[in-house]
């Protein structure tokens, strides 16, 4: 019998990435990071200017995708703190990390949405660079909570409610099934191996999240001048983050066959 759902080609996957808001956001990323690479790596200024305004023009373009997403952080961020989110089950040091998280960075894109005009220069303000500096900060202190977060979760890792129902099954097919230790045996066994599976996934993604998050929170330290990185670093930070996250969207997409 015929597969229904044939493999796709690489080009395919690629062109359903690309056709993604999350794919080609996240593809313009990677490119505006080489860009800022290359710069950094210029000889001459002559050489730099070029890439420099590549790497500007794209960081523009890139605010197009993002312009509106406050209103699903601050709703998101709600969610979290009125109970209705799967996150507010998680213990309260994660609640509070992830409306924090989810805040700041409503904060940030909010603020950074009113300093488009003046990116354009269709409206220059002498207010535009301080405001966008603010949000630079909540871009901060949002990746601050994110890590905690994660960190929290490495450390004191929290049973999610599927896997609370899974335990909670089998007790109930051991219940119904004393007089099979067989049975119930090759159930746990199968079970033990599906969580085990699930933690060292979870863990994987965790460790992959926490260390983009800090290579990308080097972006808003070096423009608030915390620290002093040069572009260079904070370049090759960029595509690092790029694409350890890049394939996370990547299946994501492929997986909604690219209608994201």
């Amino acid at each position: 019998m015929p597969n229904p759902h044939p493999p796709q080609s690489l080009l395919k996957q690629f062109t359903n990435y690309t056709n993604s808001g999350i794919g080609l956001e996240n593809f313009l990323r990677l490119i505006q990071s080489i860009c800022q690479v290359i710069s950094a790596s210029a000889i001459s200024a002559a050489e730099a200017e070029p890439w420099t305004k590549a790497f500007t023009n794209l960081a523009l373009s890139r605010r197009y995708f993002r312009y509106f997403q406050f209103i699903d952080c601050f709703e998101r961020a709600w969610a979290i703190f009125s109970g209705q989110d799967t996150v507010a089950a998680s213990g309260y040091v994660l609640r509070t990390m992830a409306v924090g998280e989810w805040s700041c960075l409503g904060g940030y894109i909010l603020l950074e949405a009113f300093t488009i005009l003046d990116a354009l220069n269709i409206y220059p303000s002498p207010l535009a660079e301080q405001v966008l500096l603010e949000s630079y900060k909540f871009w901060f202190y949002s990746m601050v909570f994110a890590i905690v977060g994660i960190i929290w979760q490495l450390f004191v890792p929290v049973s999610s409610p599927k896997t609370q129902q899974t335990k909670s099954n089998n007790v109930k097919q051991a219940d119904e099934k004393k007089g099979s230790e067989r049975v119930t045996e090759k159930t746990s066994d199968e079970a033990n191996a599906a969580a085990a599976g699930n933690t060292n996934t979870n863990t994987t993604r965790l460790l992959t999240e926490l260390v983009a998050l800090g290579c990308d929170i080097l972006i808003p330290i070096q423009s608030l001048g915390w620290l002093d990185v040069d572009d260079l670093t904070v370049g090759s930070a960029a595509v690092v983050s790029t694409l350890l996250m890049g394939k996370y969207k990547w299946a994501k997409v492929q997986a909604q066959g690219g209608a994201l």
